[in-house]
């Protein structure tokens, strides 16, 4: 397969493509409009955070090209500083520092200058958080407490209200997180946002496609006939191993019939049926429950509600707390988790660390068993 060659971007492609970003597109979106993957466009947001730098300009009191193109003529002919300075209308030290600084009169040159001009004015600000280690120390603390970058300024500014070298922005604070380049906050602190998304994202991106807040790979909360065919399936091959069954049976002289093969036959074909039919009803009962996880997370907008109970349950089944005597099949998917004794080919529910790494995105540790009388510390009581 012949590989493409690597593809260079101009600085119009690149505010092209800055320009997608803010409207919201995808990195999918904006890579289609130069026929290329989306990591060489994740390449080019990602080295600023997803920020779209400040475009540069010049200063209006710096000399300009066609005036260093002046300064390079006027030298070689011979002419004076002073000289050169009254037809630029400049002072004579602005042009004596312009022709110092880029090597003197024997080696100025006009663009070499106002390149090295350009480079020189890129005097990027020290961030606040990288002076100020204190400062970033507090910050990082609160990141570490769950706290947003809006609280943590509010909160600066309510408890320091007359010291303004621990006044920070929320911009601040997610610039000096997206960009590590700055060196004042660490990367591992991202997981502790609301988003832990690793770019800054426009705030006219949005996720409301035609399949958001759809589950595509499980089974719709609605298909009732789907439960009544694989109820009929099942109930059908148990009717079929009772027939077989029958059909071995011994008479009052304990005699077999000669339809006891054939019988034998049914029995084996209606419980493997059986056990097949069993298998595939309780991994459509552990889609539903991953589906019934979902809903409740979207219905309550939080994860902590039914991810707090999943992790609570997990940490008294690890206490040996959490053991459940064993229901009847037809009511096991009534009850929040299933039975730990079940098999895991005809258990009704998924396991818990599955359904806790589902709701959080990320594994989570189980909550250690509350014991009688003990007060329970909420972590987002610091809110």
């Amino acid at each position: 397969m012949k590989r493409r060659p690597r593809i260079y971007y101009t600085q119009s492609q690149k505010a092209l493509m800055w320009e997608r970003w803010k409207e919201g597109a995808t990195l999918h979106q904006i890579a289609r409009l130069f026929d290329r993957t989306h990591s060489s466009i994740h390449r080019i947001l990602a080295e600023t955070g997803g920020i779209r730098p400040p475009e540069r300009c010049r200063s209006q009191l710096a000399l300009t090209l066609a005036e260093r193109e002046e300064i390079s003529r006027a030298v070689v002919a011979g002419q004076s500083i002073r000289s050169i300075a009254t037809l630029l209308g400049r002072a004579p030290s602005t042009i004596s520092r312009e022709i110092r600084r880029n090597g003197g009169q024997g080696c100025y040159r006009a663009n070499h200058a106002d390149q090295a001009a350009w480079d020189r004015a890129r005097r990027p600000k020290t961030c606040k958080l990288a002076e100020n280690r204190a400062l970033a120390r507090v910050v990082a603390g609160k990141l570490q407490c769950q706290w947003s970058p809006q609280q943590i300024a509010g909160w600066l500014k309510h408890t320091y209200p007359c010291d303004e070298n621990y006044h920070v922005s929320h911009e601040t604070i997610y610039r000096s997180l997206f960009l590590q380049a700055r060196g004042a906050l660490k990367k591992e602190l991202l997981q502790h946002l609301r988003r832990t998304r690793g770019m800054r994202r426009s705030r006219h991106h949005t996720q409301k496609t035609d399949t958001h807040g759809r589950i595509t790979d499980t089974v719709s909360i609605r298909d009732t006939r789907l439960n009544m065919r694989l109820a009929g399936m099942v109930f059908g091959l148990e009717m079929i191993f009772n027939l077989g069954r029958s059909l071995c049976e011994t008479d009052d002289e304990g005699r077999r019939s000669f339809l006891a093969l054939p019988g034998l036959a049914i029995m084996t074909t209606g419980s493997l049926g059986w056990l097949a039919g069993r298998a595939l009803k309780a991994a459509v009962s552990r889609q539903r429950e991953f589906l019934a996880d979902a809903r409740a997370v979207q219905f309550t907008r939080s994860k902590e509600g039914l991810g707090g109970v999943l992790r609570k349950v997990a940490g008294q089944q690890a206490a040996g707390g959490g053991t459940q005597r064993s229901l009847h099949p037809a009511v096991q998917h009534m009850l929040l988790v299933g039975a730990s004794t079940e098999a895991r080919w005809f258990a009704s529910h998924p396991p818990l660390a599955e359904r806790i790494r589902r709701i959080y995105g990320r594994p989570m540790i189980a909550l250690p068993a509350q014991r009688d009388g003990e007060a329970v510390t909420r972590p987002d009581a610091i809110f």
